[in-house]
C-alpha cells in the first residue's frame, strides 16, 4: 500500500509538542465523542460533526468471535491522486493552526487570519466553520455556556479564513454563505435550564435572521433543515426524541427519533424497533423513504446537495454504505468494517459526491493512518496510508464541540 509523507521535518523538541498535541486531541475525539450533547444527554450522538469511535457493546466486544480487521482493504490509491485536505498542524508552543494538503504534491499551504489555538471544525455549506476550543469552564461538567467562543469560516480550497463572530456554537443552515450562531446571555448560564439564541448569520458575520430563542433544555445539534432547526433535549434520561422546530413560529412541526444525520432538506432516523429499516425523511413533503438496511446506532453525513448519505454502524458491526436518496440505491463499500479500537472518520471531499474516508490506530499514538475515497460506481475504496509528522491531524469528519 502506498504511503504518502504529510509534513516536514522537525526538531526533536517540537516533535515532543507535537505527540502531546496530538495525545490531548485523540483524548479529545474519543472521550468527547458526540461532543456537548453527549456529555449532558447521556448519549445523544450531535449530528454533522462528530468523529465516529467503536465504543464496545453488548454485540461487540473485544471477546466477540467475530474478529474484525484493524486496517482498510481496498485497491491501491493511484498515484499523483490529488486529495485536497484540511490539515490541523502544531505551532511550537502545541497550539493548531489550520492548513490545506494537497496528497499530490505532498505540501501544505496555511490557512492565514486564524488564531494559533485548537480548533473545533463543522462541515458546514460551501467550507468549513471553525471555533476555537474551549479551554476552561467556570462550571463543571460542561453544564454553563462558559466564554463566547471566535467563530470562523474556511471556503473550500481558499487560503484566508474569514471571521463571522463569537458564540457557544455554530451549525451548518443547509444552504452556502449562511450558518446558525448558537450563544447564550452569559458565561454562567446552565445550557440544562437557559434557553440559547440562534442567529441565522452570513459566513462574513452579518445578519440574515432576527434572533430566536429556542425552548429550555434544547440544543441545535442537527443545524438547519430547510426552513427548520433540529433540536435534540439536553436531559440525562429518556426520551431522548429530537424535534422538528419552526424558529419563526416557535412550533414544533414533528419529532423524530434516533436521528444520525441531517441534510439541507433531509433528516437520516433509526426506528428502536427490531428488524425495522433507517429511514430518510423529506421534511418539506413530510414523507419517509427506507433505506435497506437494518437501523440501531449509525451515524451519517449527507453531502451537501442531501443526495447522497454515507452510513456506518456506530458499534463497528457493519462496513461504510452510500444511500443515494433520488435511486434509492445502497452501495455497501467492502473492507471499511474495523475493530471498535480503531478511529474510522468519514465525510464528503468539500461537500461533494467523493467520500473521503480515514482510519487511524485507536490505541496508539502512530503518525500513520491510512486514507481512503470512494466515487459513485467504484465497487472498492481506494487506499493509500499516510504519516502525519509536525501535525495533529487531517479533519476529514469535524472533531466534537468541547
Amino acid at each position: 500500500m502506498k504511503t504518502i509523507e504529510v509534513g516536514r521535518p522537525v526538531d526533536a523538541a517540537e516533535e515532543a509538542l507535537i505527540k502531546e498535541a496530538r495525545r490531548r486531541q485523540r483524548r479529545r475525539q474519543f472521550a468527547i465523542g458526540a461532543g456537548v450533547v453527549l456529555a449532558l444527554a447521556g448519549g445523544v450522538a450531535a449530528l454533522r460533526g462528530t468523529s465516529h469511535p467503536r465504543p464496545p457493546s453488548a454485540h461487540h466486544s473485544t471477546s466477540s468471535p467475530k474478529q474484525l480487521p484493524a486496517k482498510m482493504t481496498g485497491l491501491p490509491m493511484p498515484a499523483g491522486t490529488n486529495l485536497r485536505l484540511l490539515l490541523e498542524t502544531a505551532t511550537k508552543t502545541g497550539l493548531g493552526q489550520a492548513a490545506w494538503y494537497s496528497t499530490a504534491t505532498r505540501q501544505r499551504e496555511p490557512i492565514a487570519h486564524l488564531p494559533a489555538a485548537n480548533y473545533d471544525f463543522n462541515r458546514v455549506g460551501g467550507g468549513w466553520s471553525v471555533i476555537t476550543s474551549r479551554q476552561s469552564s467556570p462550571c463543571a461538567a460542561y453544564q454553563c455556556a462558559g466564554p463566547p467562543r471566535q467563530v470562523y469560516f474556511i471556503a473550500d480550497g481558499s487560503l484566508t479564513a474569514t471571521r463571522i463572530g463569537a458564540g457557544f456554537w455554530v451549525l451548518a443552515s443547509g444552504r452556502d454563505g449562511a450558518v446558525w450562531l448558537v450563544s447564550y446571555p452569559r458565561s454562567t448560564d446552565n445550557i440544562r435550564t437557559t434557553p440559547a439564541r440562534i442567529q441565522l448569520v452570513s459566513t462574513t458575520g452579518q445578519p440574515l435572521s432576527p434572533r430566536y430563542r429556542l425552548p429550555a433544555a434544547y440544543l441545535v445539534v442537527g443545524g438547519g433543515v430547510g426552513n427548520y432547526l433540529l433540536l435534540t433535549p439536553v436531559r440525562s434520561r429518556p426520551p431522548y426524541a429530537s424535534e422538528l422546530w419552526d424558529p419563526r413560529t416557535g412550533q414544533v412541526v414533528r419529532r423524530v427519533d434516533n436521528p444520525f444525520a441531517a441534510g439541507p432538506g433531509q433528516i437520516a432516523w433509526s426506528p428502536g424497533c427490531r428488524g425495522c429499516h433507517a429511514q430518510v425523511l423529506n421534511v418539506s413533503t413530510g414523507k419517509s423513504v427506507a433505506i435497506p438496511i437494518h437501523g440501531g446506532q449509525l451515524s451519517g453525513f449527507f453531502s451537501d446537495d442531501g443526495r447522497l448519505l454515507a452510513m456506518q454502524p456506530v458499534n463497528g458491526d457493519g462496513p461504510l454504505s452510500v444511500f443515494d436518496t433520488q435511486t434509492r440505491a445502497l452501495n455497501v463499500i467492502p473492507g471499511t468494517a474495523l475493530r471498535f479500537s480503531e478511529a474510522e472518520s468519514f465525510s464528503w471531499q468539500n461537500g461533494g459526491h467523493r467520500l473521503i474516508v480515514l482510519a487511524e490506530p485507536g490505541n496508539s499514538f502512530s503518525d500513520t493512518a491510512q486514507l481512503g475515497y470512494w466515487d459513485p460506481g467504484d465497487t472498492r475504496l481506494r487506499v493509500a496510508t499516510i504519516r502525519i509528522t509536525g501535525g495533529l491531524g487531517v479533519v476529514v469528519t469535524a472533531y466534537p464541540g468541547q
